[in-house]
């Protein structure tokens, strides 16, 4: 079979596409910045991602110096440091810092947003049958509570392009439609989705969007605010690889006025930046480490590690459907990938399981895979993520091990 090259879809234009096969490492060894049990192959970076030593050294020195002086850290030098860090965050991300607050993660950056919207009875809310069941569940909540409704567009698989999802996302929307909640890649299918045009649709049709941008960070090259959208929200734990509670809520100018934090504390009315630097008591130190982690995965270029994470889901997409005779949720050449990918068991292996947690443990305990299993539109897939620690030979390993579950 040839061999084409991979078209990323929001690679920067200094990004060459790289062929289809499995990349060089970008570092000798490079997995021993990592903790992670080296009896495992470890394919789920794309749940909770996974932290470096450096990282996790970085945050225990702050931890430390937080017990050292609580007061002085947590209250006299908080917004200094906040601020310092947002201002790292924002940089990387393509944001000014006025318009950041840090949050614990996507769904908490979400709910915020959602649970700010004033809905009438027989409101609309919009999002993608896609979404996060987190997200969608606290669309449901809200909705509820105001007599309001939840409409989740399909998104056809095997995807079919982006023109036609926008064009169904604009087709869904109603007069009576308050907002549209999308992700900017998919958890479940792991599809990197056409957010820009959705929010230039929206745009003209007056509706406000929040994207849910909890697998962009480290993933694509970023620039939220050309992006446009009233709201995104991100995590920095995942493919950032900060620690665990590190993510961030970006909103628009001119839609802060009524947006408050998940937890209201002691600067209630005070504005976006002064509630969202104070919540409460809780541990600050992820989000003060988050630049570090920045810095950390930086040195071997940010677009080098994006290009080698997204060759890897490409190529190991391709070998997996090819070993197990299955079609791809989405094109081959990667074009609608980024660094995961979601691809479905054979048919005959997929029968064997009455949900998707009974695959996911024989893996596990029979091969030392950890990969998650998901539903993508009633078919078993297995989600598989590509960080730089990963190796060909852990897809390889996937790709025969699922071929004896069907033996």
């Amino acid at each position: 079979m040839p061999s084409p090259t991979l078209a990323h879809p929001a690679a920067s234009s200094h990004t060459t596409p790289a062929p289809l096969s499995p990349p060089t490492p970008l570092a000798p060894d490079i997995r021993s910045h990592w903790t992670l049990d080296p009896s495992v192959a470890f394919l789920n970076h794309g749940s909770f991602g996974a932290c470096p030593r450096e990282v996790l050294a970085e945050q225990q020195r702050l931890r430390d110096e937080l017990e050292r002086e609580p007061l002085l850290f947590l209250d006299r030098t908080r917004d200094g440091r906040l601020d310092q860090a947002l201002t790292a965050v924002g940089a990387f991300i393509g944001a000014t810092r006025g318009n950041l607050g840090f949050v614990t993660n996507a769904t908490e950056g979400c709910a915020a947003v959602i649970r700010s919207i004033d809905l009438k009875p027989g409101d609309e809310l919009l999002t993608t049958a896609h979404a996060y069941d987190a997200i969608s569940f606290t669309l449901q909540h809200v909705a509820d509570r105001a007599g309001a409704k939840v409409i989740r567009v399909p998104i056809d698989t095997p995807y079919v392009g982006d023109d036609r999802f926008v064009s169904l996302i604009d087709s869904a929307i109603t007069p009576r439609t308050r907002l549209v909640v999308v992700d900017h890649i998919t958890s479940v299918s792991a599809l990197v989705l056409p957010v820009k045009a959705i929010v230039e649709r929206c745009a003209a049709r007056g509706v406000d969007v929040l994207i849910d941008g909890a697998h962009a960070p480290g993933m694509i090259d970023l620039n939220i605010e050309q992006l446009g959208a009233a709201w995104y929200t991100g995590n920095l734990h995942k493919w950032v690889c900060a620690p665990k509670g590190a993510g961030f809520l970006h909103a628009r100018r001119d839609r802060q006025r009524n947006l408050h934090p998940a937890i209201v504390s002691n600067h209630y009315g005070q504005g976006f930046a002064a509630e969202f630097n104070w919540q409460g008591t809780r541990d600050i130190t992820p989000w003060l480490s988050a630049p570090r982690a920045i810095e950390f995965m930086g040195q071997f270029g940010w677009d080098r590690v994006r290009q080698h994470n997204h060759q890897m889901a490409a190529w190991a997409q391709r070998l997996l459907c090819e070993t197990w005779g299955v079609e791809p949720l989405s094109p081959l050449d990667g074009s609608s990938l980024g660094s995961m990918a979601s691809v479905p068991l054979p048919p005959r292996v997929a029968a064997r399981y009455a949900d998707r947690g009974e695959c996911v443990r024989e893996l596990f305990e029979r091969f030392r895979i950890e990969i998650p299993g998901m539903v993508v539109n009633g078919l078993l897939t297995l989600r598989l993520s590509c960080q730089v620690y990963n190796r060909a030979e852990e897809y390889e390993k996937l790709a025969a091990a699922v071929v004896g579950l069907g033996g």
